[in-house]
């Protein structure tokens, strides 16, 4: 068995050989070469920790011939090494083929020393960013220690960003003396309280200055504020049920026609739905008439006294979208959307570099196919807002299909016949190799 960095604090990451890592505590392992162990963990390649390096054949040429500091393995890619590049003032990860031994030598404990405080501080600022876009401001301490997610974690999610900050924080220190997780945030009480919930799990949470602070610096509403005041005007629910109606007219009018009222509200989840004493007096005209961007009402034709509804031509675009945590209420069962989307990876609202730029758009991609059921026409998905945006920060001098199929394992093109257009496919929504995108921009910067 082998520590695989990050462990839970107290005990060691066993791989069985089943795929499945077990946390067990030190107390119920023998370490049968406990030497050997420690050689290896503590080997990174033909690189160590504090060895000094120079980044070199890397896509960014303000970030090629800059000088580093190797610090640990990339928890979110093992492939890669986490570096602190001084002149920057910040860690990134790099593959050891685009790094090679600097000239001066290995980083002395002092020069380690003099890098602890800013990484610190960078690893209070991604917690202080997690901890402000969960619910209650808090999380257990046991999850920033092991997330979920592993090898190919999405890089970009906070919880990997919170993780890799914690990584490079604590391989700044010798092995034998790394920092434990809850006295480094004890250094930091004004900001951070540790406690245990009513199951006895260790807590971390916010303080009310932390709350405070993250507001002055304008890190964004934890989306819990905001579903509790779309909870006290009633919006919360008017969006659970038109998602419910949405669903019933894509399973009564797949090809999109209109279908009478009565046929509308006699979907069982809708009838359900409809059963919450909110909407007990609400008409459903009335409620369709407040989504005018998702549904079209028409009079019925002669002799027809009553109105028919279809879906808008943008009605996905448009529809309400639950958000993560956010349970649904009584009897509005497994509305949308598919609980797939809790594998989507997150979206990148300000990438920087070209590589960041290239990730936000194949993100955006699949946001966009993901909630076409997996498949579109490529001038639709030119037509979803996310994808203009980060077209415009993109080279103009290639078109978005060429640019979809950079990611061959992301997306498939091909020919329906039965409509004579091509059609994108969305066949995968993992994201952490970037190699693809490296090679495309390396291509673009020939």
């Amino acid at each position: 068995c082998v520590p695989a960095p990050p462990a839970p604090e107290g005990r060691l990451n066993i791989d069985f050989g089943s795929g499945d890592i077990k946390a067990l505590k030190f107390e119920n392992v023998v370490l049968l070469d406990p030497d050997a162990i420690l050689d290896v963990a503590a080997q990174l390649g033909e690189y160590s920790r504090g060895s000094r390096i120079k980044i070199c054949n890397f896509i960014d040429p303000g970030i090629n011939g800059l000088t580093g500091i190797v610090l640990d393995r990339d928890p979110n890619d093992p492939t890669r090494l986490l570096v602190m590049l001084p002149e920057q003032g910040k860690v990134m990860a790099f593959r050891p083929e685009k790094m090679c031994k600097a000239a001066e030598g290995d980083a002395t404990s002092s020069e380690l020393g003099a890098i602890r405080p800013m990484l610190k501080d960078a690893f209070f600022l991604e917690l202080r960013k997690l901890l402000w876009s969960v619910p209650q401001e808090q999380a257990r301490l046991l999850t920033l220690l092991a997330p979920t997610g592993g090898v190919k974690a999405n890089p970009f999610s906070m919880e990997s960003r919170t993780m890799s900050a914690w990584t490079a924080f604590r391989s700044a220190y010798p092995a034998d003396d790394e920092p434990l997780m809850r006295s480094t945030l004890r250094d930091k009480a004004e900001l951070f309280a540790l406690g245990h919930d009513a199951t006895g799990n260790e807590m971390v949470a916010l303080t009310e200055a932390g709350k405070l602070l993250s507001k002055m610096e304008g890190l964004p509403e934890p989306p819990t504020k905001r579903r509790r005041v779309e909870s006290d005007s009633g919006k919360q629910g008017k969006d659970e049920l038109v998602r419910a109606l949405f669903c019933a007219m894509k399973l009564s009018a797949p090809q999109g026609q209109a279908i009478s009222m009565s046929q509308l509200g006699s979907d069982p989840r809708v009838a359900k739905l409809r059963q919450d004493a909110r909407f007990k007096k609400l008409k459903l005209t009335e409620l369709l008439r407040e989504y005018t961007l998702i549904f079209e009402l028409t009079p019925e034709a002669p002799p027809g006294t009553g109105l028919l509804v279809k879906l808008t031509e943008h009605a996905d675009a448009a529809l309400p979208q639950r958000k993560a945590g956010e349970a649904a209420p009584k009897g509005g069962g497994d509305v949308l959307p598919d609980p797939e989307q809790l594998r989507l990876p997150d979206k990148i609202e300000q990438p920087e570099t070209l590589v960041d730029k290239m990730q936000a758009l194949r993100i955006e991609i699949i946001h966009a196919l993901f909630r076409r059921d997996g498949f579109a026409e490529p001038g639709q998905l030119g037509q979803e807002p996310g994808v203009q945006k980060m077209r415009r920060m993109l080279p103009k001098n290639k078109s978005l299909l060429d640019i979809i199929r950079v990611f061959l394992d992301n997306f498939s093109v091909a020919m329906d016949p039965a409509v004579g257009t091509q059609q994108v496919q969305l066949d995968s929504m993992d994201v952490g190799d970037m190699s693809c995108i490296e090679e495309f921009v390396q291509k673009q910067l020939r």
